[in-house]
């Protein structure tokens, strides 16, 4: 972790935007997203998840965790980091300009049921989000955007969470590989087909409306 890095990431820990405790611990689960699930299955070890030239979205990036470390980690890849919260937004575009990436990073202050019904509806090669929201809402947010074959890597250090595989099907997705490592808990959730056009609903219904 660069001196830089390490000073953005404690700027949003004064600000109350990332939690307490030591700053190589958020690295850490952050870098977890890249190594996939251990052993075979569909993302088997040394498995690429986020592989050069990828358009990803990261939901709810307020703190930048895990926006603006994977963006450094992968320099062939465009991100653009969805934040409703204006402040933390402003925020985010000052750290991508401090971090030297705004040539490939993208803020967009919106929700995020916004944003899966605008440009980047069906565009996007991977979804991540960390803590962002329940595990319905973080899917139904994710599904519009992915194009087939694209992946949402959700995670949740509070532990494993249950899925409902019958309603993640009616968003187009398959759960293909759960895992804990050092890092957290992680779920990877292909698009197998096109979202349906009714998804995502009006910004807030998903957490009033869940799916599963």
């Amino acid at each position: 972790m660069s001196d830089l890095l390490e000073g953005v990431l404690l700027d949003a820990q004064q600000r109350g935007y990332l939690g307490v405790g030591e700053i190589a611990g958020y690295v850490q689960h952050a870098q977890g997203y890249l190594e996939g699930p251990l052993g075979p299955g569909p993302l088997a070890a040394g498995s690429v998840l986020i592989a050069d030239g990828s358009t990803c979205v990261d939901l709810g990036s307020g703190s930048g965790i895990p926006g603006l470390i994977l963006a450094l980690a992968r320099p062939a890849t465009r991100w653009h980091l969805v934040e409703r919260s204006g402040a933390r937004a402003d925020w985010l575009r000052r750290a991508v300009v401090r971090l030297a990436i705004d040539d490939r990073v993208v803020v967009r202050h919106e929700p995020a049921e916004k944003t899966g019904r605008g440009p980047l509806r069906a565009t996007c090669d991977i979804v991540v989000a960390r803590l962002f929201a329940a595990p319905a809402v973080a899917a139904e947010c994710a599904a519009p955007l992915l194009v087939p074959g694209g992946l949402a890597l959700l995670s949740d250090t509070r532990g494993p969470v249950r899925w409902d595989d019958d309603a993640l099907g009616e968003l187009g997705l398959d759960r293909v590989a759960t895992w804990e490592n050092s890092a957290g808990a992680f779920v990877a959730l292909e698009q197998r087909r096109p979202c349906p056009d009714r998804f995502p609903r009006s910004p807030g219904v998903p957490a009033r409306r869940p799916l599963f």
